[in-house]
């Protein structure tokens, strides 16, 4: 399946981060959903086909380990592979993300060309 067929989802609840990853990856061909929090973004999962998640850790309403450990908890979206973007970058939180689920960490900044690298590689 090529990008333009995929949606992402990102969640974070800063909106010139959320806003800057929309762009750079709908420039890549991603069709992007955003959402501000875990809550929003697991509604947002029985709305739309979602490929991939991008997912903040340090968040209001739901957090993100809490929306991790709720997602793979449901066998609905439990196949979704989950990337964690966030500025938390000890050993401790890395290893946390990947006991939780997740397909994969990265800190902020953000930098594209591994985001992108990173998501072709979840996505194939």
């Amino acid at each position: 399946m090529i990008a333009s067929e995929k949606t992402l989802l990102v969640i974070e609840d800063i909106e010139e981060n959320s806003q800057m990853l929309k762009r750079r990856l709908e420039k890549a061909s991603y069709n992007v959903e955003v959402a501000e929090d875990g809550q929003e973004g697991f509604l947002l999962l029985s709305r739309r086909d979602i490929s991939l998640i991008l997912l903040d850790l340090d968040m209001p309403v739901m957090n993100g380990f809490t929306f991790l450990e709720k997602i793979k908890a449901d066998k609905n979206y439990s196949h979704i592979p989950v990337v964690i973007t966030s500025s938390l970058d000890d050993e401790d939180t890395m290893n946390d993300c990947l006991a939780f689920g997740s397909v994969g960490f990265m800190s902020k900044p953000y930098k594209m060309d591994i985001i992108l690298s990173h998501i072709e590689s979840c996505l194939n």
